[in-house]
């Protein structure tokens, strides 16, 4: 299993915007690539506001997408979900799993890929080298890439 963590830029604005450039970036081409993913949040706020930037994209760039419990019963191609979720509902897209909740996925044996953030702020930074450390801990594959170099 890898784990893919991402370095987001230091200051706070760059880093939001960054985030959801490169979440839109990585769903993009997972899309077009037909492969299924999932976006986990840290709550069902966060999922909202991810899931409107998606539908704010260009009309060339659509993405079939929803939030948990929403659209067809099979799912779509890019699912939305939040952590509380999880307690009822398991990941359906096993594929890849873009974490964006900030927090470690104890499940994460279940996926292929999970792809993390180290954001710029120093507690959530602290709090993303934890993650790191028990990822590697538990044998995953790990790769750290640098936002700013990784971006087209």
């Amino acid at each position: 299993m890898q784990v893919s963590f991402y370095e987001l830029p230091a200051s706070a604005q760059a880093a939001d915007n960054a985030l959801m450039a490169h979440i839109v970036e990585l769903i993009s081409s997972n899309y077009q690539q037909r492969q299924y993913l999932t976006v986990l949040c840290s709550d069902k706020k966060h999922a909202e506001a991810i899931d409107e930037y998606i539908w704010q994209q260009p009309p060339n760039l659509f993405i079939a997408h929803n939030l948990l419990g929403e659209g067809p019963a099979n799912g779509s191609p890019v699912e939305i979900t939040w952590l509380s979720a999880l307690d009822s509902h398991a990941i359906r897209n096993k594929k890849l799993v873009i974490n964006v909740s900030n927090q470690f996925l104890p499940t994460f044996a279940s996926y292929q890929h999970v792809v993390d953030f180290v954001p710029g702020d120093e507690t959530l930074k602290m709090a993303a080298r934890e993650r790191y450390k028990q990822y590697k801990q538990a044998g995953c594959r790990m790769v750290f890439v640098n936002a700013d170099e990784h971006s087209n």
